[in-house]
């Protein structure tokens, strides 16, 4: 029996993983407003994982205004008013002091490239009202 590979994932766990994708999915258009998802038994199947895997994927999808799930019914993409978009708090996406760094340095690439951009479009005129600051 030949063994299998299997993928290396990073530290994001794996209903995270599903929910990131079927968000993809959504905002990719192919799961439209209306659509019923496949039931948990059949997303299992697909993504080879537990059921409770996916009832968690499907939570956090609906946590985020993009399911609504009725309980025996089964779950719908929902119509995303803007409004309803709900932008993630701050402590979401700071998650670790290397993020921080990395943002801090994308900060000042941008920040140092913006002043390059300004010193090479500058004309006489703009000359006095910068010596006033």
């Amino acid at each position: 029996m030949a063994l299998m590979e299997y993928p290396k994932f990073e530290n994001r766990k794996i209903y995270e993983k599903i929910a990131a994708h079927l968000e993809e999915q959504i905002a990719g258009g192919v799961l439209k407003p209306g659509d019923k998802l496949p039931s948990t038994k059949e997303l299992s199947e697909s993504y080879q994982v537990g059921r409770s895997t996916i009832r968690e994927a499907l939570s956090a999808l609906k946590a985020k205004g993009l399911l609504d799930i009725h309980q025996g019914e089964g779950s719908y993409v929902r119509k995303v008013e803007p409004g309803d978009v709900q932008l993630p708090k701050l402590a979401t996406l700071l998650l670790s002091k290397e993020s921080v760094l990395e943002l801090l340095e994308a900060r000042k690439a941008l920040e140092t490239a913006n002043a390059g951009i300004a010193a090479a479009k500058r004309t006489e005129a703009d000359l006095p009202r910068s010596s006033a600051c």
